[in-house]
């Protein structure tokens, strides 16, 4: 695959940017975690890193193995509500209504959950840097495995009508597990 050739049979409304290694992808992921919140959360959790924290994602669903390329997603607010939620198990407890791995619409519309109240999803939709999510394409669909609140916040502006104008870009691989394993 070249620089300018994106990955066979992605869906509609991502434009390739370009390749980019495992590595490159994981240093995106932790820079974006290299706060004081994310180190405290993992170290509640009894991890002394973040990547022993994170290789309870990375290994079960075999991250580094993967071919990565970067997308751009060309219209956020009708793409990302179709993408479908990872399989997080405080996530399925919390949002996914019963579901197996719904899609963010579904999770937004979920009744008794705090989506529609939560001030989080409020204030990530008012930033204005870019936003840059992690995926696997199985079959002709996007997982989120990194970006949940952001996804779930872009399809919560979606059924609001509202608008966001920032760039939302996404590092996408193809998986060929057949299931995905619930993670802690």
């Amino acid at each position: 695959m070249s620089e300018h050739e994106p990955q066979p049979n992605i869906p509609t409304g991502l434009t390739f940017v370009s390749e980019v290694s495992w590595d490159e992808v994981m240093q995106s992921w932790k820079n974006d975690e290299d706060t004081d919140t994310f180190r405290r959360e993992y170290a509640e959790q009894g991890y002394d890193t973040w990547e022993s924290w994170r290789s309870s994602i990375i290994d079960p669903l075999h991250l580094d193995r993967l071919t990565w390329a970067l997308y751009e997603v060309d219209d956020p607010l009708a793409s990302i509500p179709g993408f479908r939620g990872g399989p997080f198990k405080p996530w399925e407890d919390m949002y996914y209504g019963g579901k197996k791995a719904p899609t963010f619409a579904e999770i937004v519309d979920t009744e008794g959950t705090d989506v529609n109240t939560r001030d989080k999803f409020a204030e990530i939709n008012a930033s204005n840097g870019p936003t840059k999510l992690i995926g696997l394409l199985k079959g002709a669909s996007v997982y989120i495995i990194e970006g949940m609140h952001r996804s779930t916040a872009l399809a919560l502006a979606a059924a609001r009508g509202q608008s966001v104008s920032r760039p939302v870009y996404l590092l996408l691989a193809r998986t060929d597990l057949a299931e995905f394993e619930t993670i802690q």
